[in-house]
């Protein structure tokens, strides 16, 4: 008889405890599934001066109207509408978020909508920008040599991100320009005006598809005579 009674004991209080055990997530149950937005997908980035640009597949969610974007540990955000009109063929949808201080940043992109809100999507990407710019030096020239009215510029080495462009006089009096390529060591003038100078600039691009480039001048230089 007592073991009987023990075990009717258990089981209420077993009961008691099992009856209790949803209370924290009845609330959850109450409102019901959450339906998140479709969110955003297939993102690619381009890094920019101050900027960045984002690309991505926006779903045919029709609750979908604008990208939700944090960054900065949430200490930025922006909501900007989608133009519809817009998308290619494919969907793909392109914005550029600026000012953005320069850095590696990540953010965080929502799709949102009428108050709705997708899970989020996570990307890093850089900005570049002064700082950046200050490492930044003409393209080193080992010599530079004449042969009549033919120059020849002896690079010091490739750099893989730099296109350079040389203004000189050429031998009607006029000032034209010629451009090195990256992979370029030597640069061959025909025409150059002797005793005249030049002068170049220096391009680079911060990063494969970055959106801008950075330049730097050289100094002025005297042809030899």
């Amino acid at each position: 008889m007592r073991t009987g009674y023990f075990y009717g004991i258990v089981l209420l209080s077993m009961l008691y405890a099992c009856s209790g055990m949803y209370d924290n997530v009845n609330p959850y149950y109450d409102e019901g599934e959450i339906n998140y937005i479709a969110k955003v997908d297939s993102v690619s980035t381009n890094a920019g001066n101050n900027r960045v640009k984002f690309t991505w597949l926006v779903n045919t969610d029709p609750r979908i109207k604008e990208l939700f974007v944090t960054w900065s540990d949430g200490k930025n955000d922006t909501k900007i509408p989608i133009d519809f009109s817009q998308l290619n063929e494919n969907r793909f949808y392109s914005v550029i978020l600026e000012p953005v201080e320069e850095g590696n940043h990540i953010f965080y992109l929502y799709h949102t909508g009428k108050g709705d809100r997708s899970l989020a999507t996570e990307v890093e990407v850089r900005s570049y920008g002064e700082k950046y710019r200050a490492t930044l030096e003409p393209r080193s020239i080992r010599s530079v040599t004449m042969q009549g009215n033919k120059a020849t510029i002896t690079w010091r080495n490739v750099v893989a991100n730099c296109v350079v462009e040389i203004s000189y006089t050429n031998t009607m009096g006029v000032v034209s320009k010629q451009t090195a390529t990256p992979t370029e060591l030597k640069t061959v003038i025909e025409d150059v005006l002797p005793g005249s100078t030049f002068s170049y600039v220096s391009t680079y691009t911060p990063e494969k598809g970055a959106m801008d480039v950075f330049s730097v001048n050289s100094e002025t230089i005297n042809f030899p005579e």
